[in-house]
This record gives C-alpha cells, structure tokens and sequence, in this order.
C-alpha cells in the first residue's frame, strides 16, 4: 500500500511515521526541500518537493510518484490563527486562509485524483458550525466541505473515494504539552486516531462508503 501526505509538518509528520510503521510506503511532500527531507527520515519514506499553490507541481508529483492507495491533504493555510469579530478580520488574513484552504484544496483534487483510490482532506468541525468569534475562520472551511461534497459526489463513480475529515480540538503532540497540562489531556485528539480513521476509511467497502467524517475529543465543549 502506498500512502501520499502533502503537509508535512504537525499532522502530516505524524501520519506518514505511523504508516511507515505499520509496512505502508510513503511518499512525504512538501514546499521546501528541508521539511520533505526531515519527514522523510523520521519515517524512512520518500520526499517530494510539491507546492499546493503550484498545480504543475502536483501533477508532476502524481506522474512520478504515483499511483497512490491513500492521498491526504493535510496542509495549513498558512495565515495566523486569529479568533474574534468578522468585522475586525484582515482582509489580507482571509485571502490567505482562502487560497491557502479551499484553492489549493481544489488544485490537490484535480492533479491526484487519476492517481488516488482514497482522497482525503484533513479540514475542522468549523467546516459545520460555528461558533461566536470563529466566523473569519469558519467560512473557508465551510466552502472547503463543500468543494469535498460535490468531489465525493463526482469522484465515486470513477472508483475515487473522497471523503471530508473533520478534527475539532488540539492534536496530542510533545508540542502541546504545556496546552495539555492547562486544559487536560482528554480534550486533545492523539495523531494516532486520526491515522485509524484514515485507515477505517480506506478499507470501507465500495457499497457503502463515508464521504464525511468528524472526530472530536471526549471532553470537547
């Protein structure tokens, strides 16, 4: 089985090493050469400098590299995360976390979609509700779980499963520690969980697939 990862920082890292050690071959990409080479070692897989913002990237990515069993798309928008009123977003802040969710969402499933029998997008409950403060956050990930329905929709009769991973809350990682002890250990998602949801996901019998999926915490709000 080969596994795809774009996004290899937080997540990404965590999934391609989980994989990597349950025998899957995995292929890390990234935008810089320096993180696909540092996934890449920890996981003993494969790098791939592939930026999401660059399509010809990606399809060069799926002409080399692929055919690929699992593509996930774990990437960041890259702008800060900032909560509170809509009024008072930086427009610039919103173009980024846009172009940085959903257009580079949309440039991940055109170029690996004739590559990949398993698609995800790694996105946050944001994408279904929203709560008082988050609306500037919420909104691209409402158009993100769109863009994944309609895919799901369109895919499965091609034999591509597209599925919508939601994760609310902070991921257990050695970077969360002090987060952890503030707020408790049970309010953050293990990174493993999130690898057996994808594995769930891809092994689902093609009758009856799930094309949406949310994991939360046990003490979430």
């Amino acid at each position: 089985m080969k596994l795809l990862v774009v996004g290899a920082r937080g997540l990404g890292r965590e999934l391609a090493v989980w994989f990597a050690q349950r025998g899957w071959e995995v292929v890390c990409a990234a935008r810089t050469r320096a993180d696909v080479e540092a996934v890449a070692q920890v996981s003993g897989g494969r790098g791939a400098v592939a930026d999401l913002s660059d399509p010809a990237s990606l399809r060069k990515l799926a002409a080399e590299q692929g055919p690929f069993d699992l593509a996930v798309c774990a990437q960041t928008s890259g702008a800060p995360f900032r909560v509170g009123p809509v009024l008072d977003e930086d427009p610039a802040h919103y173009r980024q976390r846009l172009e940085g969710t959903v257009l580079n969402s949309l440039h991940f499933l055109q170029a690996l979609a004739k590559a990949s029998r398993t698609m995800v997008q790694i996105g946050t409950t944001l994408g279904a509700r929203v709560r008082p403060g988050f609306g500037a956050l919420a909104s691209p990930q409402h158009a993100l779980r769109a863009l994944w329905q309609a895919a799901a929709d369109e895919l499965k009769a091609r034999g591509v499963h597209a599925v919508y991973l939601a994760v609310e809350g902070q991921l257990a990682t050695p970077a969360s520690a002090a987060w952890m002890e503030k707020h408790g250990a049970d309010r953050a998602i293990p990174p493993a969980a999130v690898a057996e949801a994808l594995l769930f996901l891809h092994a689902q019998e093609r009758r009856a697939w799930t094309h949406e999926l949310a994991l939360r915490p046990t003490a979430a709000d």
